[in-house]
């Protein structure tokens, strides 16, 4: 008898913790008031969203600006480098017209793109 009472008592609890816990969503609200605070508070979601996305951009700025410091000597160093072994291997192979074309295909894909890093790239975009 004490266990059945104490299983009903567990179930009223567990019933009514997830009726009050619900989000305010779950409650259809009528009237205008209803809709002026969520009009309100797409109003303050758009302000928040706005403020993230200039942080962002500020910060993807920054960010392009240090990679590129990097990237651009590294880029230069490997292109180089690239020219080089290329260029011996085309000596080795003695000038032979069907070896030319995959040291030229090397540093073309090396030395080629851009040296630089945009705020877009890291984006993703």
């Amino acid at each position: 008898m004490a266990s059945a009472l104490r299983r009903q008592l567990v179930s009223i609890v567990v019933i009514g913790g997830l009726v009050v816990g619900m989000p305010a969503l779950a409650y259809p609200q009528e009237g205008p008031q209803g809709e002026s605070q969520e009009s309100a508070q797409q109003k303050q979601e758009k302000a928040e969203g706005a403020e993230r996305s200039a942080v962002e951009d500020s910060a993807l700025g920054v960010t392009s600006v240090l990679v590129s410091a990097g990237q651009i000597p590294l880029r230069a160093l490997t292109c180089g480098a690239t020219a080089v072994v290329a260029g011996l291997a085309y000596l080795l192979t003695a000038f032979d017209r069907g070896a030319r074309d995959g040291p030229g295909e090397a540093i073309g894909r090396v030395c080629g793109g851009p040296y630089t890093t945009t705020p877009e790239d890291l984006k993703g975009g």
